[in-house]
């Protein structure tokens, strides 16, 4: 488990005017939501996402979720495109070695079904979906760790074209990132964060052989731990979590990603419920269009009220306002914290009496309710909070408030207190029920965190059952007639229908239509009747009515107002199935492992068989030593031997005694860092082991004497076929 060990420079915002001007000059980013379940990609549309990711039952980063079954692809994506909304499916893991030929199946079935993109953590993927479903787009997860330019061209050049950053980054990083990359990228904006590095955590490997990089991660992160220093524990008590992280949040800092050009803004939670999904899609969404209409991102009162009651650990702005660990990491609780609703200043039998960070103007806006559920927060070293429903709900006047018996004592000057106008309630006393509560288990002082609103959930889960259109399609309607070869006098006649997108489809009437005796057809009654697309994806913007080839106001022809009702479903339907196959792509017949296989073998079979030998990785001077008094005490040489030691100059000084000693990178290499590390290169003739996709091209290949670089086998693939034997 790699954190991030590097200072990076805090960011400097710029003018708050200048923001705007340029978030309002560039395109729109895509707004991009989670859908763990039909409700959540439900809400998701309804909230306003311009796409929603999701997953299948397998080589899925988020096996817990419900997820979706490669059956119901079809109906998942005929959904959302009908609704103007893209869809993301999910690979995002390791694939072992065996499992490459039911990964291909899986890419094959989203490719037909017309997936708008894939999201792929395994390297070895990548070539294998060019040759199944060449048309099909790729993006790079943020599980392969892309944190620098130079990894970005190494995946343009294989055909991906979109990359899901690290979220490690900073704001201060990532304009480097966007200035040269080759293709789009994307950013977190919202949700979980963990301690290590996205892709490289191996703790739940290690601990339960559960890998977060095959979807089954135990999240070891939000368990307590202890930080010992000289085998004695250090570090205040209360921090029972030090390795469980905020919760990120950068609606404020939605003017620094547009105006960066960043190409999507990505909302974490395929874990979390259609509430959760529904109230950040929405604020994000309202965000987001002010800022491109020139706008602060600021939220109306109840979207951000319904934003704070989502599920969530604390927030704050991640690593994207640099590296803070002790801004990162609260440490006092894995759980979750919505609405922080104020202090204890007095416990009673049956409860609290509180303190509320925001005085109410009235008892009906109170920010707490009977039934609400709350949370305190934990005594040190306490790992279960206690909580519950709220039973009853009393405001206090200054003079009840002050006469409220306390356990002990009061916090001095907090009971009883009016705000300074003298007319807001401060203070309300919380009753629960007997079982709920445990008045020795409340600290006076302890903040009091409302954890669920029923009336708020229930509202934001109603999102999860809307089914309608938000974004209809526009199609024009073309009524064309002429006349019939039989029997004279009759009028046959078609009903096309084209989207503004270049989609046609056309019907014709199943029989010739008799000429009118005296009620003729109309382009006013045309549009009556063919308006009625309420259960359709579209939405008529216009009516033509062609006769031979003219347009005109009316013809003399008797159309059935059931014949035109039944004409309008069937070219809507019609319209609908054009729709669906505009989405899917072409899907090769070919064995793709195997050719891959073969082409591999064909690029990387050595001259002649060898005898395996020993390549030895060292992380201390003392560790080197060892092994080169080794190798002189059985005189015989190892392979190659790599140094670690984190720094260039360590590198450097090692070097010049030892020329021909390998250099191994970082495993994580942040925008500009190549430099410093190139700089180590020209003292040294050995190999330089790289371990970022980065390290294959850019500096280290540029320099007048490029050294002989390797690999590291399995760089983010598990199995034998991996895009690193492109290189």
């Amino acid at each position: 488990m790699q954190a991030p060990r590097r200072a990076a420079p805090g960011v400097a915002r710029p003018c708050y005017d200048a923001l705007m001007t340029a978030a309002a000059s560039g395109a729109a980013p895509e707004l991009l939501a989670p859908a763990g379940d039909w409700p959540a990609l439900r809400a998701a549309v309804a909230a306003g996402a311009d796409a929603v990711y999701f997953g299948l039952s397998t080589f899925n980063a988020r096996r817990r979720a419900r997820n979706f079954s490669t059956e119901t692809l079809p109906d998942v994506l005929g959904y959302l495109h009908e609704r103007r909304v893209r869809g993301y499916v999910t690979l995002n893991t390791l694939i072992f070695t065996d499992e490459l030929p039911a990964a291909v199946d899986q890419v094959r079935a989203l490719a037909a079904a017309g997936a708008d993109a894939v999201i792929v953590q395994d390297l070895g993927l990548i070539p294998l979906i060019r040759r199944v479903a060449p048309t099909l787009p790729i993006h790079a997860s943020t599980q392969m760790t892309q944190t620098e330019p130079e990894g970005l061209v190494l995946l343009a050049g294989w055909g991906v074209s979109r990359a899901i950053l690290a979220r490690e980054l900073t704001l201060a990083e990532l304009p480097t990132i966007t200035r040269t990359a080759p293709l789009p990228v994307e950013v977190f904006v919202h949700g979980a964060l963990c301690l290590s590095y996205s892709g490289q955590c191996l703790a739940s490997e290690a601990l339960w052989g559960r890998s977060g990089n095959r979807g089954l991660c135990g999240q070891a992160c939000r368990l307590p731990w202890t930080l010992l220093v000289d085998n004695r524990p250090a570090g205040p008590a209360a921090r029972a979590y030090p390795l469980s992280p905020r919760d990120l949040a950068a609606l404020d800092r939605l003017p620094e990603l547009v105006g960066l050009g960043v190409a999507a803004l990505k909302i974490e939670g395929r874990l979390k419920n259609a509430a959760y999904v529904a109230a950040v899609t929405r604020a994000y969404r309202a965000a987001l269009d002010r800022v491109c209409a020139g706008a602060p991102p600021t939220l109306s009162p109840d979207l951000a009220r319904d934003l704070a009651h989502t599920f969530s650990r604390g927030t704050g702005p991640g690593f994207l306002a640099g590296v803070d660990h002790g801004r990162l990491v609260e440490g006092r609780t894995p759980g979750r914290r919505g609405l922080l609703l104020g202090h204890v200043t007095t416990v009673t039998p049956r409860g609290v009496v509180l303190e509320l960070a925001t005085p109410a103007a009235s008892t009906a806006e109170l920010p707490i309710r009977p039934g609400d559920g709350v949370v305190f927060d934990c005594a040190p070293g306490d790992t279960d909070a206690p909580g519950g429903r709220v039973y009853a709900v009393r405001p206090l006047p200054v003079s009840v408030a002050a006469r409220t018996p306390a356990r002990g004592k009061q916090v001095r000057g907090a009971v009883g207190r009016r705000s300074r106008t003298g007319t807001a309630l401060q203070c309300v006393e919380l009753e629960f029920g007997r079982e709920d509560f445990d008045p020795a288990r409340i600290a006076l002082g302890a903040s009091v965190w409302k954890t669920d609103d029923p009336e708020v959930r229930r509202r934001l889960e109603r999102c999860g059952e809307q089914t309608g259109f938000r974004h209809r399609v526009p199609v024009q309607a073309e009524v064309t007639v002429c006349p019939a070869a039989t029997p004279i006098g009759a009028w046959n006649l078609t009903l096309a229908l084209r989207s503004d997108d270049g989609l046609a489809a056309c019907v014709a009437a199943p029989a010739p239509l008799a000429p009118a005796r005296t009620q003729p057809l109309s382009r006013e009654a045309l549009r009556t009747q063919l308006d009625r697309l309420g259960d359709t994806p579209f939405t008529l913007a216009g009516v033509a009515l062609l006769a031979d080839g003219q347009p005109v106001e009316s013809v003399p022809v008797m159309l059935p107002r059931s014949v035109l009702n039944e004409l309008r479903r069937a070219a809507a339907a019609a319209l609908r199935s054009r729709l669906a196959e505009r989405h899917r792509h072409a899907v090769a017949d070919v064995d793709a492992v195997a050719v891959e296989r073969a082409a591999l073998h064909r690029v990387s079979a050595p001259a002649g068989a060898r005898a395996p030998r020993l390549h030895v990785l060292v992380r201390t001077p003392a560790q080197l030593a060892a092994v080169q008094a080794w190798q002189a005490d059985r005189r015989e040489a190892a392979g190659d031997v790599y140094v670690d030691f984190g720094r260039p100059a360590d590198w450097a000084a090692l070097c010049v005694g030892a020329p021909d000693i390998g250099l191994a990178t970082p495993r994580i290499v942040h925008p500009d860092e190549w430099d410093r590390l190139a700089r180590a290169l020209p003292s040294t003739r050995g190999p330089v082991l790289v371990r970022t996709l980065g390290g294959t091209t850019g500096k280290l290949t540029m320099s007048p004497k490029p050294p002989t670089v390797v690999m590291l086998a399995g760089l983010q693939g598990s199995g034998k076929t991996t895009a690193a034997g492109k290189l």
